[in-house]
């Protein structure tokens, strides 16, 4: 029986992280979509009116047994259930502020893909450039500062953070390319990046 069904459009969009987080967790689960035609008659049966949504069954009888909207709560839901969340409230706390900042970043590339004109989509994404660019060498920053000298953002091991800058990293390759990480300005960023990419549950 499936543990987990994850709810979302036909898109790539707010739903990547948590499937990264469930394939790497080998959990049980599928990925339902629902369509912009769909949309209109299911939209008022939602918590909130949005998706994605979590929904987790009992793997013995199949009844539903949690529900939960948006896409933060999710992804936070499922880091925490897997281990994935910090070892402890400290490393919990750090994880939570470099989601944040991340949120900040995913907001930009919103508004780059949002866009109602050429010309705004143009200005959009030179800020999307400039915000990635430097908020990039910060994040570099915090990563060699990990007094453990794992190589991830917090802690000794993979948190969601490091799945969320690896997901980054292959979104950005649909707004023109990698230009806020390489190997001169955010070494440490890239290495985390390829050392995420190489968890079996991901190639």
């Amino acid at each position: 029986t499936v543990q987990y069904e994850l709810i979302y459009f036909p898109v790539t969009g707010l739903a990547e992280t948590s499937k990264a987080l469930l394939t790497v967790a080998d959990a049980s689960w599928k990925y339902t979509t629902i369509s912009f035609e769909e949309w209109p008659a299911i939209k008022s049966t939602t918590p909130f009116g949005h998706l994605p949504i979590l929904r987790e069954y009992d793997p013995a009888t199949g009844e539903k047994v949690f529900e939960v909207a948006e896409s933060s709560a999710i992804e936070g839901y499922l880091a925490t259930k897997f281990g994935l969340n910090g070892k402890t409230l400290q490393e919990t706390t750090l994880i939570a502020s470099v989601r944040s900042v991340y949120n900040d970043i995913r907001e930009h590339a919103f508004r780059f893909f949002m866009a109602p004109n050429d010309d705004a989509k143009a200005k959009a994404f030179e800020k999307l450039k400039e915000i990635a660019g430097s908020t990039a060498v910060f994040l570099d920053k915090f990563i060699a500062s990990n007094p453990t000298g794992s190589g991830y953002y917090v802690g000794d091991s993979l948190t969601i953070v490091d799945v969320i800058a690896h997901m980054s990293y292959i979104w950005s390759s649909s707004t023109g390319g990698h230009y806020s990480v390489n190997a001169e300005k955010t070494p440490n960023l890239l290495k985390l990046i390829e050392k995420v990419k190489k968890h079996p549950k991901l190639e």
